[in-house]
């Protein structure tokens, strides 16, 4: 249990910094003057780790050295590749930008020193994807009866492309990743609230109408349950209710006569004519027609990942298949951040920059084994605190199959923390409750 008490103010910056990864979402809801929250916090971050380092005060692993040197390594590789490619200085800018944020490694190391303050992060966590789920079912229900209106929302966010509307069924907000990660941080507890917590994040993630959340979600839960707790009746009772409510929710959606908002669904024709009108490779026009049905205002985002795939196919050279067109080399649709973090990752790095990235996901899956020692095959895996930190990271692995999370800092974050706190738990280390 994490005592109450006064925490040392590098303690306090850690929960704030991480609570604004966890919440904010993109970063763009919260501005002070010129620059956003989570930019001013990322700045304050990198003045007390390398203060500290150059007083000599905090002296970071080597294998924090390591992650950190050919993470950058291969980003500055990629700027001069940019750079003698001819893209523009502010467009090579844009991309390694959020890549930066990778350095909040070292401040994690030197915050994060002990299981007691894991523990705090695993609260942290737990508490943000609480938070995201009541904020969220709230603003449905006020949405529902009209005391707030949905279109007037819409108009009201639509500047700071946080939210992916769903017609006017409910949103994607990019916050929302971290829902799923509470789940796991959940399900640790032993006394019977999580199954509250549980339940109503699972509920606001089927709200969001998502359906590649959706099947990660189950998917996961599925293999899970599969490898490490077939014996559980729990876990396939789980299963089951979560089929039950996805066809449930899939039905309800397919029935919908106008998902979209009156006022867009002129919008929405003229979107589906300039899609029908585009030059479409045979292969992509076959694959958009099989994600036309149902939640309508989806239609355009799935087209475009299926051009934006079609356009990097286009830039293909033997030289940009080893290491990319460099960073800021943008597509005709795209000239900035793809919608599929490995395809923007290939397209920019090359196979270079994809095994950087699956050098990472081998480190973390090796510091996992050295952490959780023999207990791999127990029943009560979820309850180690390095599982959950491995399925933490995986999820962002996994989600950014189809969009852009592993490169942003919201991947970038929640793999640096994972990595940190897989290297302070002790092998014998077990999860205790945090209130």
């Amino acid at each position: 249990m994490i005592e109450k008490k006064t925490y040392p103010w590098r303690t306090i910056l850690l929960i704030v910094s991480i609570t604004e990864l966890f919440i904010g979402g993109g970063g763009r809801f919260m501005t002070v003057g010129p620059l956003s929250m989570r930019m001013w916090l990322f700045a304050l971050t990198q003045a007390v780790v390398w203060w500290d380092i150059l007083k000599g005060n905090y002296q970071p692993a080597k294998r924090f050295y390591t992650y950190v040197g050919l993470f950058l390594g291969v980003t500055v590789l990629g700027a001069i590749h940019g750079y003698l490619n001819e893209a523009p200085l502010k467009l090579i800018l844009t991309d390694v930008k959020p890549l930066l944020f990778w350095l909040n490694l070292l401040f994690y190391g030197m915050v994060i020193q002990s299981p007691q303050q894991v523990f705090l992060v695993r609260a942290c966590l737990k508490w943000s994807s609480a938070f995201l789920a009541v904020a969220y079912i709230t603003l449905l229900l006020l949405w529902k009866y009209q005391i707030v209106h949905g279109f007037s929302f819409y108009m009201l966010t639509l500047p700071t492309e946080e939210l992916s509307f769903r017609g006017s069924l409910g949103f994607f907000y990019k916050g929302f990743i971290f829902l799923p990660v509470g789940i796991f941080f959940w399900l640790q507890e032993k006394t019977y609230r999580k199954y509250f917590w549980v339940f109503l994040i699972y509920l606001a993630i089927l709200l969001t109408f998502t359906r590649g959340f959706w099947l990660l979600i189950f998917g996961i839960h599925l293999v899970y349950t599969i490898f490490f707790n077939s014996r559980s009746a729990v876990s396939w009772l789980a299963i089951v209710l979560m089929l039950t409510s996805l066809y449930s929710v899939g039905l309800y959606v397919s029935q919908v006569d106008h998902q979209n908002f009156p006022e867009l669904m002129h919008f929405q024709q003229e979107s589906i004519k300039r899609y029908e009108a585009k030059d479409l490779k045979p292969w992509q026009r076959a694959l958009a027609s099989k994600f036309s049905q149902g939640f309508e205002a989806r239609e355009s985002s799935i087209i475009d990942r299926i051009i934006q795939v079609g356009e990097v196919e286009d830039h293909l050279t033997l030289k940009s298949f080893l290491i990319g067109n460099g960073l800021g080399k943008g597509i005709p649709s795209r000239q900035i951040h793809m919608e599929i973090s490995y395809l923007e990752i290939f397209h920019k790095q090359g196979l270079l920059g994809l095994l950087l990235w699956l050098w990472l996901l081998w480190s973390l899956l090796k510091r996992f084994r050295e952490a959780i020692g023999n207990r791999l095959h127990q029943i009560t895996l979820f309850h180690e605190n390095a599982f959950v930190f491995l399925m933490a990271a995986l999820f962002m692995f996994g989600i950014s199959l189809l969009n852009p999370f592993i490169n942003s800092p919201m991947g970038l974050g929640m793999l640096a923390l994972s990595l940190v706190c897989l290297e302070v738990l002790p092998p014998t280390t077990k999860s205790h409750e945090a209130h």
